[in-house]
């Protein structure tokens, strides 16, 4: 367990590294990023909309409409308890497949894309997440919850695993003027660097 004080000089190192690789240095260069990263959103949309997704998600709506908040939790326990029963099928759904298929297309820009239903719940990854209720975060309460032309771009943060500066761009699903879920993506840093030239 890390001391506070070893917590903070991680923080600080941290933020040094960022304003390297983003150029972060004031908040006109932070504001900038946010606009370059929404910019992504109209392709990505494109992406996501496909007839396959929509109706996936329209799909899963439906079958989670009577699920409490009891059930929902019990689910992301199960899920965050590495339950194969639950995690399976979902990794190999036709969501997760096309998920997969835009992740590798993207030659290393984006680190993971998960889609969500209208309760926050996961229906299909490109690997498997650490939990699968998203509805108490803000990539979907600032998305779904908001509208159809909603965006949230979180925070850049350093993951330790892949070693790797990224942020995440999320944005709402829709079908026609409906809003029927959301869509996350985790954008490595370098690589989203690099594509801004």
């Amino acid at each position: 367990m890390k001391l506070p004080r070893e917590r903070h000089q991680m923080k600080k190192i941290s933020l040094f590294i960022a304003i390297c690789i983003f150029g972060l240095s004031n908040p006109f260069a932070a504001m900038e990023y946010e606009a370059k990263a929404k910019a992504l959103v109209p392709e990505l949309r494109k992406l996501i909309q496909s007839p396959e997704i929509i109706a996936a998600v329209r799909k899963q709506n439906q079958e989670n409409a009577k699920l409490t908040q009891d059930d929902i939790n019990a689910l992301d326990k199960r899920w965050m308890s590495k339950d194969a029963s639950l995690i399976s099928p979902i990794m190999q759904n036709l969501v997760s497949k096309l998920l997969q298929k835009f992740l590798l297309e993207s030659k290393g820009l984006y680190g993971e894309i998960f889609v969500m239903d209208n309760r926050g719940l996961n229906v299909g990854q490109s690997g498997p997440t650490s939990d699968f209720w998203q509805g108490d975060e803000a990539k979907w309460k600032e998305t779904f919850l908001v509208g159809p032309d909603a965006i949230h771009v979180s925070k850049i943060e350093y993951d330790e695993s892949s070693k790797e500066f990224s942020f995440q761009l999320s944005f709402s699903i829709v079908d026609g003027n409906e809003v029927i879920g959301a869509v996350t993506f985790g954008v490595n840093g370098s690589e989203f660097k690099k594509n801004q030239g």
